[in-house]
């Protein structure tokens, strides 16, 4: 999906790109086009929504670690690395 959207250009948005993804992965695209036009996964989606936003998402990327710690935005190697051990020292006290 990033890949279509973010190297490919496409329009990630329009149903037909998506089916024709799903099918690429091997889904069934015309289970999928049922779902999407039904709103079935809808009160999952929301479900999901609520969670990320407990947990305080707010964009991408963003990392959740151990239910606790966030790590927002796009981080050089070094930053994490300070940060998971910082994390690390914090959970042995």
């Amino acid at each position: 999906m990033f890949e279509s959207y973010f190297v490919n250009l496409q329009d990630i948005g329009k149903t037909e790109v998506i089916l024709t993804l799903a099918e690429n992965v091997g889904l069934d695209s015309k289970e999928l086009e049922m779902i999407l036009q039904e709103n079935r996964n809808e009160p999952d989606v929301d479900k999901a929504i609520e969670l990320a936003h407990s947990y305080g998402f707010r964009g991408v990327p963003m990392y959740l670690i151990n239910d606790t710690y966030n790590i927002f935005g796009a981080q050089s190697l070094d930053y994490f690395r300070e940060r998971l051990q910082s994390i690390s020292e914090e959970n042995i006290k």
